[in-house]
């Protein structure tokens, strides 16, 4: 098991490049680096949640549950599929931008289908996604994973391990933090879990809570005005479909 901090350090990257395609005006070169960026990290994300929580017995079937569900999310599935084509082909999705300093993507015969929202919506609400997903992760198996649980007197009492067990876990000699004097046990614990560090994101959880749909409730000022000349015909309310005369090809 590698350390869930990977895990979280994604997510901030993940959060960083919305508010920056978000704060990109005009600029659209800075719009398109940004969210590839994006696909990437969102992407590496959940490889660096399987790689820090394989081994755990649960994991397995709880993984499977979240998989699913991701393959059959309308959302996920262009976002994979955007980032295969962006890493793998070199074209971005993201092709457009309109008035309201907003940018959009435009279907291809590589990506037939896409979202109608501005593209800032749509990560964020994808980020939405993944916040729950490493959220339920804490949930399910913070004596694992989160260090202000795991490092407490009650849960290496349960399995009949001491303070010196936790120091050596954390890759400590035993007995490091004993001094002599008026320290007790819980003064212990408390330097333990400072040195491990305060993982759970909960900023970001909260931030992104019920957000996934932000992208249905988006204007979709580019693709209105345009859609005809592009030759996309509109499949769903909140999704748009490649057409054969489609100038963008």
């Amino acid at each position: 098991m590698r350390p869930f901090c990977l895990v979280d350090d994604k997510l901030n990257q993940a959060d960083f490049f919305v508010h920056e395609i978000r704060s990109a005006g005009y600029n659209f070169f800075k719009a398109q680096c940004c969210f590839s960026a994006f696909l990437s990290t969102s992407r590496t994300l959940t490889l660096a949640l399987q790689s820090s929580l394989n081994g755990i017995d649960e994991f397995p079937e709880w993984w499977n549950r979240h998989r699913f569900w991701l393959s059959t999310n309308d959302l996920s599935r262009f976002f994979k599929e955007a980032r295969n084509l962006d890493v793998h082909i070199g074209h971005s999705p993201l092709q457009a931008g309109a008035s309201n300093g907003c940018f959009y993507f435009i279907p291809s015969r590589d990506l037939a289908r896409v979202p109608k929202a501005d593209c800032a919506s749509c990560c964020i609400s994808f980020l939405s996604i993944l916040c729950r997903i490493v959220e339920d992760a804490y949930n399910n198996f913070g004596w694992s994973i989160d260090p202000q649980v795991r490092y407490t007197k009650q849960e290496f009492e349960n399995p009949g391990m001491s303070i010196e067990d936790a120091e050596e876990d954390l890759g400590y000699p035993r007995g490091w933090t004993y001094v002599s004097g008026p320290w007790n046990e819980e003064v212990r614990w408390k330097l333990l879990r400072r040195e491990a560090g305060i993982y759970r994101p909960q900023n970001l959880f909260d931030m992104y809570k019920d957000k996934e749909d932000v992208y249905k409730s988006s204007p979709d000022l580019f693709v209105s005005c345009y859609r005809d000349a592009l030759g996309a015909e509109q499949a769903e309310d909140d999704w748009v479909t490649f057409g054969e005369d489609q100038i963008f090809a």
